[in-house]
């Protein structure tokens, strides 16, 4: 049996340091200050939504600078097809949750900080990566002047570690085949983003509690956790339900079902947490990625520096931690179990994102033999019976398997290979 030639890899693209010309660089510049200012005056301004209709001046403000930098986003980077559209919709989603669009100046500021300034991070000439820092601190000066909260204003640095790991983990993805591919460089990112946020934290709990001392922790966490059990077990009940839905709300509001809601919250929570700055990070790569091309620079993001690829590792973990929540009543200690779901809550997304773009990459393939093509169409049948992201990740953690295996048989042809992505 004659193989069939693979196409060659595109080669290595390492990003180039250079000057942004023209207007470009001052206009970037301001909108980084813009972005950075967002994030610090939404997080010392905010305040619950009182009884008042009328708009306050740093709302009006951060609208102006929401629209400027969402124009930014659709007309220079270019990703009005993308990152654009998810914003709006997270703002608008946010802004009528809160009652305010401040949170969503923050969403915004985040996600243009990070993305935009770990691209000009990566493109600035060494001589003017000196001038960058001067943006947060100038940020912080100003956030700090208006709100006299010196600790609150420390927000605004928040994003700048991110958007430097970024920076430099995607100029090591594109010029080095050992370099971190995308799921490396977003879990590099995340990290960096979420120990800087945990510095904030502990900080801010610092400042409020007067001690870091695990018993005093423990102890406002659980207070925390009774007050949300009770203001959820106290809710009236909402108007005009038909006796049936009014009974099925009181079982709902009933004291053990919501404490049972709620620890099981509780114990998620990290989880939980992981997953938003993942989600966070992907998309501010996403335009990152957008902004390399906008400014010429596609070819230096490459096929294999955009593809998203979950680990055999992290394949292996899944399955193992979801086995064991399967079988938690029986063999496996509450801590384990808890564990465990966190394990499986952290990977869900990844490998339901990678098992869909397997999917989609044999569905794409062509050939009279393609049995990867026959096999996407079972399982996008079956995914689209059941329960979705599970689906996809079995295929991602199956098919990876499957293909770590068949790699070491050697395959005469690849097309024998029914989880083959290319």
């Amino acid at each position: 049996m004659n193989s069939t030639p693979k196409a060659s890899p595109a080669p290595l693209c390492p990003i180039p340091r250079r000057d942004l010309q023209g207007v470009a660089a001052p206009i970037l510049y301001i909108c980084l200050l813009l972005s950075s200012l967002l994030v610090g005056v939404g997080v010392t301004q905010f305040n619950p939504p009182a009884e008042s209709t009328t708009t306050s001046l740093p709302e009006i403000l951060s609208v102006a600078a929401i629209l400027l930098l969402v124009i930014y986003l659709w007309r220079v980077t270019r990703t009005a097809k993308g990152a654009v559209p998810l914003l709006v919709l997270l703002g608008v989603f946010l802004t009528f949750y809160t009652g305010s669009i401040l949170p969503a100046g923050v969403l915004c500021g985040l996600v243009f900080t990070v993305s935009e300034g770990s691209f000009l991070i990566a493109v600035q000439s060494k001589g003017k990566l000196a001038a960058i820092p001067i943006i947060p601190l100038l940020a912080y000066g100003i956030t700090a002047a208006l709100s006299m909260d010196f600790v609150a204003s420390l927000t605004v640095l928040i994003p700048w570690p991110a958007a430097w790991a970024l920076a430099m983990s995607t100029r090591r993805s594109a010029a080095s085949e050992s370099g971190p591919n995308r799921v490396g460089v977003i879990c590099t990112t995340s990290l960096v983003l979420g120990l800087t946020a945990a510095a904030f934290l502990a900080l801010a709990l610092y400042q409020g509690l007067g001690t870091l001392e695990p018993a005093v922790l423990m102890e406002a966490v659980e207070e925390l956790r009774g007050e949300l059990i009770m203001g959820i077990h106290t809710q009236p009940l909402p108007e005009g339900l038909t006796p049936e839905l009014a009974e099925q709300w009181k079982e709902l509001l009933e004291y053990a079902n919501v404490e049972n809601t709620v620890n099981s919250l509780f114990n998620l929570l990290p989880a939980i947490c992981t997953v938003t700055v993942f989600i966070f990070v992907t998309i501010c790569q996403s335009v990152q990625h957008a902004t390399l091309r906008a400014f010429g620079l596609g070819e230096c993001v490459s096929d294999r520096v955009r593809a998203f690829e979950m680990s055999l590792i992290s394949c292996v973990l899944f399955l193992v931690a979801y086995l064991a929540t399967m079988g938690e009543s029986k063999a496996v200690s509450s801590l384990m179990g808890t564990i465990a779901q966190n394990v499986v809550v952290i990977l869900l997304p990844g490998l339901a994102l990678a098992g869909l773009l397997r999917l989609t990459g044999n569905l794409a393939r062509k050939g009279k033999q393609n049995m990867g093509c026959l096999f996407s169409l079972i399982i996008l049948a079956f995914c689209l019976l059941f329960v979705a992201p599970y689906v996809l990740a079995a295929v991602e953690v199956i098919g990876h398997i499957f293909q770590s295996i068949t790699s070491r048989l050697k395959f005469e042809d690849d097309s024998d290979d029914p989880f083959n992505k290319n």
